[in-house]
Parts: structure tokens; sequence; C-alpha cells
């Protein structure tokens, strides 16, 4: 590298700066020692680099209740399939309770309402979900998420929710259906 008339004091206008040592060098110069230490470094720092990106390995069985978690959103989305798809992605004995209320929905009851505010007009706009773990045991699956979601009415208002969701799905054949939900309300930012 020419530094020209930059050059930083005490180093010589006009050299070529040469680096004494280079990575090449420090591990020829040091052997396996430093080598291991060089890739240990750089796995902490994929590891971290990981983890800050909230990047989540997630096996088959997880991989599909995630599915069924998309599914189960895309049927209120804008273009959505509607209340008698949502209501085929829940078991027969669905139950959701709001933390802090005192009432129970079945199944019956939960997609009546939603038909309602589907034929009402109202739309899930645009919907951001963190998966914070999907626990198997054997056809059951443990999840814990966050959701946040913006609606749009029929007249293009708008409204809000956030919501920690405590789920538990069941493996029905060949896919998972949500079978108990448990709604702590957040402050919609």
């Amino acid at each position: 590298m020419n530094w020209g008339d930059s050059a930083p004091i005490g180093w010589r206008r006009g050299k070529t700066y040469k680096p004494r040592m280079t990575i090449v060098k420090i591990c020829r110069n040091y052997g396996d020692s430093m080598k291991k230490t060089l890739l240990t470094v750089a796995l902490l720092g994929a590891y971290t680099l990981a983890q800050a990106s909230d990047l989540q390995v997630w096996n088959q069985d997880q991989q599909q209740v995630l599915e069924a978690m998309e599914q189960l959103s895309d049927t209120t989305a804008i273009g959505g399939a509607g209340a008698d798809a949502y209501g085929a992605l829940l078991a027969d004995d669905f139950g959701r309770w709001t933390v802090g209320s005192n009432l129970v929905n079945d199944k019956t009851s939960w997609v009546d309402g939603v038909r309602g505010w589907f034929e009402d007009g109202w739309r899930v706009g645009d919907r951001d979900a963190v998966v914070i773990e999907i626990v198997i045991r054997g056809d059951y699956a443990f999840t814990r998420r966050t959701m946040s979601e913006a609606y749009i009415g029929p007249d293009k208002e708008k409204s809000n929710s956030s919501a920690a969701l405590a789920e538990v799905w069941i493996r029905s054949g060949n896919r998972w259906q949500l079978l108990l939900v448990n709604v702590h309300p957040q402050d919609a930012s």
C-alpha cells in the first residue's frame, strides 16, 4: 500500500507498506494451536451471527407445524379462503382462551366469529410472527410465539393487535391441527 503524503506519523512517505505478519504466516509460525484458535473464533462468530439473525434450524416435524401455522394465517389474509378453511385447520375439540377473560371459545363459536369478521370485509393485511419454540412430544406440538397483525376493514379502516401465543397442535394423519391456544394480548405497536 502506498500512503503518499497521508502516511501515518513515523512512516516514510513514498514507501510501500508491507505487513510483517499475515494470517498465513501466523498459522505457519504458531502451528496447529493457532489454527484451532482461529477456527474456534470463526465458529463462534458464525454462531453469534446466526443467533443475532434469529436463524433457527427446525426438524421435519417442527417444519410441518410451521407450515400449518402459515396455512392457518393465510386463510384470513387478503385473498384468503375464509372461515371454513380456517376451521378445517382446527381440531374438533379446539379451545381458545384469552388470558384475563372468563370465556373459552370452542371451535364452532370461534369459527363463527371469524366468519362474521370475514363476511364484514375484514382481512389481515400484514402479519409479523416470531416463533420462540416448538416442542414435539409424540403427536403433540407445544409452541410459543408472538404475533402482530395489521387488519384492513371494508372501508380501508385499519386496526392492529399484538399477542403472545401458547399453543398445542395435534397430529391428525399427515397434518397438524390447532387444538388449544392461550392468547395474551400485548400493546399493539
